[in-house]
């Protein structure tokens, strides 16, 4: 039996009138209670005159929502400076974090680190990629909305470089290249393709923080005068150095700062 079948399972119109309007319940909510369809409750809505949520409502009484703090968001900052991406949902209302790697043992590095902020996380392992992807949360739109003002990915204007977000910035895209045998040196590089105009505020930034760097085709080089103060300021985000990720610091910032 569907449908209208399953009225005689519902409460009196005053009760259900309560449960949908003063007690915030959702037509979806209500139908599950009872163990009816989601048409039965709107259709006795619907009979008795009762006004039903608009669409802007509806999804903001069933969205999910995730208060972040200033380093929570700075270590959202730095996984968005490399491979991070968030995508919104189809009404443009909440969005999900979304993030693939070649090495299974980072996603679910990361995976506990976003459940520690309180995402609800997902992910799968294929055969050359591991992927995670958190709910849709109200809260991730707002920093979509700062990150793709346009529909494309964009350095935000405002952006600070604290530890943790250059920590992930560099994990996800950096460059470490250890002193050879034959004489060559030690280079550090961050790679930054997609926003020219980002990348010129990323090294300003670094400057900044006393980290001196070069513009690089394909990113920013560290100078070698900056390179110390580039990992110690990364280490007092006192974050444990994924395993799979180790070969791009030196073995003397394994442990903390120098």
């Amino acid at each position: 039996m569907k449908g209208n079948a399953y009225n005689w399972k519902l409460p009196d119109i005053e009760t259900l009138h309560n449960l949908y309007w003063d007690g915030k319940m959702s037509a979806a909510s209500i139908a599950r209670q009872f163990g009816v369809t989601v048409g039965a409750v709107k259709n006795k809505l619907n009979r008795y005159a009762i006004p039903m949520r608009n669409m802007s409502d509806a999804q903001a009484l069933i969205a999910n929502y995730i208060s972040l703090p200033p380093e929570g968001l700075a270590f959202i900052d730095g996984l968005l400076l490399g491979d991070g991406c968030i995508f919104p949902n189809r009404y443009f209302t909440s969005a999900q974090y979304k993030h693939s790697d070649k090495h299974p043992s980072y996603i679910i590095w990361l995976a506990n680190e976003l459940e520690n902020m309180g995402f609800d996380v997902s992910f799968k392992h294929y055969n050359r990629a591991s992927r995670l992807s958190t709910l849709n949360y109200r809260d991730l739109m707002v920093i979509r909305q700062r990150w793709y003002p346009e529909g494309q990915k964009r350095v935000p204007h405002d952006i600070n470089i604290y530890p943790i977000t250059l920590f992930n910035w560099y994990i996800g895209d950096g460059n470490y290249h250890p002193p050879a045998s034959d004489g060559g040196g030690e280079q550090v590089s961050i790679a930054m393709e997609y926003d020219e105009q980002g990348k010129d505020l990323l090294r300003t930034k670094l400057h900044e923080l006393g980290i001196p760097n070069t513009n690089h085709k394909t990113g920013i080089y560290i100078r070698s005068v900056g390179r110390k103060r580039f990992f110690s300021y990364m280490a007092t985000a006192f974050m444990a150095i994924p395993d799979c990720y180790r070969y791009k610091f030196p073995e003397r910032y394994y442990h903390g700062v120098e």
